[in-house]
């Protein structure tokens, strides 16, 4: 700024500034999490996201809507699901769309949640690529992966039909049965498919919810988007200093990306309003 514009300021007044939108714009971050969660269902996604106080620990958590464009930030100093807890607020009975991370396994009531597809074909194929494997066992992975992903295409065939509850509990039923038997255990398995197919196992009730409820994804690819969004901050920033700066920071970001999903062409008139100047 003093090079190009001699124009000084220091560290402690950007801080200021900063912290004085996060005030400005934090009833509409308070406005965001209950409307992503007034709608019929939510992403959730978590990645690592350094808080230097904190000796370099961290994560952060995002909350996308299913439908609609708002998405909700918040960086903790661990991994622990009670983060996510606060994300979704208590008692709440929507559909949850998300990974296999343990911490969302209770988090959803029963019938209530809906594992991503796109993260089980991703694992299996990354399986594909072991080159400890002798050539009847990568053959033998090759033929799950290639079943595990026609499970998948079916999937999206079906949703992009007309929705009738009776013919997609029908489809998901069956395709249920594909699941398992296709998760048998078998002897050319390597320990890592092994894993995978034991957790499948375990998820069977959560995997056909994007059939039987209209509107629901098969993926987690939104949060998956959401949460680059921070990745790609974290390489260049490293983080934050403190773990004020992570209030302000998930404040600021929730806001801005929201207003900019809704319409980005109309983005920094609609930030203006909330308090921010020019």
């Amino acid at each position: 700024l003093w090079d190009l514009y001699r124009f000084k300021i220091t560290d402690g007044e950007i801080t200021a500034i900063m912290d004085g939108r996060r005030l400005e714009y934090l009833p509409m971050y308070e406005e965001l999490k209950d409307t992503i969660r007034a709608g019929p269902g939510v992403h959730l996604d978590e990645s690592r996201w350094p808080i230097q106080s904190e000796a370099g620990a961290g994560y952060a958590w995002s909350m996308s809507a299913i439908s609609g464009p708002d998405v909700v930030f918040k960086l903790a100093d661990s991994r622990g699901k009670g983060n996510a807890e606060e994300l979704i607020g208590k008692n709440y009975t929507g559909i949850g769309v998300t990974d296999r991370y343990g911490g969302y396994k209770t988090l959803f009531v029963y019938g209530c949640h809906q594992i991503c597809w796109a993260h089980l074909q991703r694992t299996a194929k990354d399986l594909t690529h072991l080159e400890c494997l002798t050539s009847d066992k990568q053959q033998h992975v090759n033929a799950y992966y290639g079943a595990l992903a026609t499970i998948y295409a079916d999937i999206r065939t079906f949703q992009a039909q007309p929705f009738d509850e009776l013919v997609r509990a029908r489809q998901a039923a069956a395709l249920l049965e594909r699941v398992k038997e296709l998760c048998v255990t078998s002897s050319l398995d390597p320990k890592k498919l092994a894993n995978l197919k034991a957790g499948i196992l375990e998820y069977q009730d959560c995997l056909f919810l994007c059939l039987t409820v209209d509107g629901i994804p098969a993926d987690n690819n939104r949060a998956e988007r959401d949460i680059r969004k921070l990745v790609m901050k974290r390489r260049k920033s490293l983080g934050v200093k403190t773990r004020k700066g992570a209030r302000t920071l998930e404040v600021l970001l929730s806001v801005c990306w929201s207003l900019y999903n809704r319409d980005r062409d109309n983005f920094f008139p609609a930030l203006q309003a909330l308090g921010a100047t020019s």
